[in-house]
């Protein structure tokens, strides 16, 4: 049975707004595992023919066994320990399809893809949640090698292109299309709890209200690895380029490109994260009003060995990398270098800090944003602001003084352009395994050994 702990952390947000989008769009086809061949299009018929219940495995060629599929297990049919595999890519022709399983048991069986499409899938259920390819995938199940293209998936809660809720295996996958609904939305996954996604993408517009994210919405002590988004992320609250709001869980050697758009605590990677994050990066620029950054909005676990690049603007608590660092939150090996503007407590790095930061930098110019007369305009070229007392460390860190000449900075330390692109200047700093520097990479600044797309 699946279990839904999304009030533990949303019951204690009062919202202040909230935004109703709407969305439509496409995204590109990157053939890394996909199949040839034609695609087979769907009728709107059903076929349950092929399956028997004494076999293990079945192929799955025509959109009309596949529509069976649906009906079988929604009506019942187990299938764990049992496999389904596509034959042939398959298309769905837009025509209204029938999630498979449902919100309280999901698809138990394994579903390979086999490296085929399925083209054209339409959900439209806004007052339903758990929407998807599939309603959900239960503990056991499994699905891989399955592209899910050109396709529309819109609900109420637990809303993603592949499955609406993942309690289990998702592994070389991926969705283009649109997302759309209002808590919980993902471009593959609505809910991750406590599943694994593997070497997977989505790209595409999703929009939400709260908990909405490029791959996945809400993160519940499930592990990303390896895994991408691309496109526009747009919400109210919990807003990030990969996922929108995580706690208790793991992110590694992952990205995002996508350009976030979020009332408050939006991120170009997570817009709230309450885990752990490592090797990863962000190159999408972020806008919102109030705690913001361009890699994550809000930060209450540890981030290692990431960094972004992408443009920040931010009324409140705005950073290069993170919008706010809350106390016992920490952070090391990491870097920003993306423009940074807004009013109260911008930093190049950090917009406020409460935790401890320590061997990281920024390169990036922070501005006053205009048009606001009377306006109290706190700035740092490293952090905006930070916590007096016990718990608030920067350590080892530094940012680029000489493009940001006329501002302070509450922490981190001021070098010249110069001094920022030599090792001399980073004391302590592992420039044999976790840091590399060359004039012919980053623009001479440091760049992490370990995280692709930094070199």
């Amino acid at each position: 049975m699946k279990n839904n702990p999304f009030l533990l952390l949303a019951a204690s947000l009062s919202l202040a707004m909230i935004f109703t989008f709407s969305c439509s769009g496409d995204g590109n086809v990157i053939d890394s595992i996909s199949n040839s061949g034609g695609s087979e299009v769907w009728d709107g018929r059903i076929n349950t023919t092929w399956y028997d219940d004494s076999k293990k495995e079945f192929t799955i060629t025509t959109a009309q066994q596949l529509a069976g599929l649906a009906k079988l297990v929604n009506d019942g049919a187990g299938f764990a320990g049992k496999t389904v595999k596509l034959g042939k890519t398959i298309n769905l022709s837009k025509i209204e399809w029938t999630p498979i399983g449902n919100c309280e048991v999901g698809f138990t069986g394994i579903f390979d893809g086999n490296g085929y499409e399925i083209i054209g899938v339409s959900v439209n259920n806004p007052d339903s949640s758990c929407q998807g390819f599939f309603r959900g995938l239960e503990y056991g199940g499994e699905i891989k090698n399955l592209g899910i293209v050109d396709s529309y998936i819109r609900g109420n809660e637990e809303v993603g292109g592949i499955a609406g809720y993942n309690n289990s295996k998702i592994s070389n996958s991926y969705f283009t299309g649109a997302v759309a609904g209002a808590n919980m939305i993902g471009g593959l996954v609505g809910f991750n709890y406590p599943g694994t996604i593997s070497n997977s993408y989505s790209t595409g517009t999703i929009a939400g209200d709260t908990a909405v994210g490029g791959l996945v919405g809400y993160n519940y002590q499930g592990t990303i690895n390896n895994s991408y988004s691309k496109g526009t992320v747009s919400g109210n609250v919990y807003i990030g380029g990969l996922a929108g709001l995580t706690y208790q869980s793991t992110i590694s050697n992952s990205y995002s490109t996508s350009t976030v758009v979020s009332f408050f605590r939006g991120g170009g990677f997570v817009g709230h994260s309450d885990g752990e994050i490592s090797n990863s990066y962000s190159t999408g620029a972020v806008t919102g009003d109030s705690i913001v950054g361009g890699f994550v909005g809000v930060n209450f676990g540890e981030i290692s060995n990431s960094y972004s690049t992408g443009a920040v603007k931010g009324d409140t608590v705005a950073g290069g990398f993170v919008g706010w660092n809350n106390v016992g939150a920490s952070m090391s090996n990491n870097y920003s270098i993306g423009k940074v503007s807004g009013y109260i407590n911008v930093g190049g790095f950090v917009g406020f800090n409460s935790g401890e930061i320590s061997n990281s930098y920024s390169a990036g110019t922070v501005s006053g944003l205009a048009g606001m007369s009377g306006t109290l305009v706190v700035l740092g070229g490293f952090a905006g602001g930070s916590r007096t007392g016990i718990g608030s460390v920067i350590s080892n860190s530094f940012y680029d003084k000489e493009k940001n000449s006329q501002i302070e900075s509450y922490g981190g330390t001021g070098k010249t352009t110069a001094q920022m692109k030599e090792q001399a200047t980073y004391t302590d700093w592992d420039f044999s395994k976790v840091w590399g520097l060359s004039s012919t990479v980053n623009s001479g600044y440091p760049y992490l050994r370990s995280v692709v797309g930094s070199k």
